[in-house]
């Protein structure tokens, strides 16, 4: 007799299995605002890839979720949620010059309407084609003015409390399809890789939690 996999009702108890329990509020209702603002979710995220990895700065996009996040217990299926793909967690190491190529990159998704707001560049040019993936850096601050031309956008990078050095190399965690350099991340596709997990981010990420932020406080 052919092993017909998990029945429906097994499936669903395992995606409803609680991981853990996270006392504050992580949710976000907004994408475009989390992209102008920062948001404590994306900060979370980039704590367990630097924590998970021992990399210097974390890269991350948030799937174009224009909500997500997690809040007090947290099922399997909020993880696969919030992360549906089955990446692999990599570090690779950057110059400096590469980061702020990426950075610039990201900054080209934004741009002001005639209103002066900022919105998606799709939206204010709608008829051309316009990049939009944007990734979220974190262990790193810059200045973003999206009044300059697209390529000229980013000033005041700072690693660390140190201005970043163009020749520098820094290690940085990102998943392994980003980490591939395909278009428009081109200064990814050559560098060297430092290391990759065994195991899926979301699988990482279930980890992760456990340890943190059990159900059941550890006395």
């Amino acid at each position: 007799v052919e092993d017909e996999g998990p029945s429906p009702l097994e499936v669903e108890q395992w995606l409803s299995e609680e991981i853990g329990f996270i006392p504050f509020d992580l949710t976000y209702s907004n994408l475009l605002d989390i992209m102008v603002n920062q948001h404590a979710y994306v900060h979370w995220f980039h704590q367990f890839q630097l924590e998970t990895t021992k990399a210097e700065l974390s890269v991350t996009d948030l799937f174009f979720k224009h909500s997500g996040g997690f809040n007090g217990i947290i099922k399997r299926k909020d993880i696969l949620a919030n992360y549906p793909q089955p990446n692999k967690l990599v570090v690779l190491e950057l110059t400096g010059q590469a980061i702020m190529e990426a950075l610039e990159q990201s900054a080209a998704v934004l741009s002001l309407n005639k209103n002066n707001e900022i919105d998606y560049a799709c939206n204010v040019y709608p008829n051309t084609l316009q990049p939009y993936l944007y990734d979220f850096w974190g262990g790193i601050t810059f200045h973003m003015d999206l009044t300059k031309p697209v390529g000229n956008r980013i000033s005041n990078i700072f690693v660390q409390g140190e201005k970043i050095g163009l020749t520098n190399r820094y290690t940085v965690a990102m998943n392994s399809f980003r980490a591939l350099g395909n278009d428009p991340f081109p200064m990814f596709k050559h560098a060297k890789k430092i290391q990759e997990s065994s195991l899926t981010v979301p699988e990482l990420l279930e980890q992760y939690i456990r340890q943190y932020y059990p159900i059941s406080p550890k006395e």
